[in-house]
């Protein structure tokens, strides 16, 4: 098993900003939550772009996926995430996936 958190996203950029009418150029949007996962519990939603994770910005999947690693599951990881104009800050408690 492993830490999860149950997004799939995609790097935010200028680009991507533009398509979908966003007002922030980086971080990491939310594309899709999946059913029952800790992103789903802590209110995470598709179209959400998660800009820092733990206190550490994030702008790829990589360092997005070696965080949550780290913490492991069980454990709470810290989320700033930019919705509707503004950064709220939401807690996610990691589940566990089969690998």
């Amino acid at each position: 098993t492993k830490a999860y958190l149950g997004v799939s996203t995609t790097p935010l950029d200028a680009t991507v900003a533009a398509r979908d009418g966003l007002a922030i150029d980086h971080g990491l949007l939310i594309v899709d939550v999946s059913g029952g996962s800790a992103a789903t519990a802590a209110g995470l939603k598709p179209g959400d772009v998660i800009v820092s994770i733990n206190g550490t910005t994030t702008d790829d999947n990589a360092s997005l996926g070696d965080t949550i690693r780290t913490a492991g599951a069980g454990h709470v990881v810290h989320l700033k995430v930019y919705r509707g104009g503004k950064t709220i800050d939401i807690d996610a408690t990691l589940s566990t996936h089969l690998a």
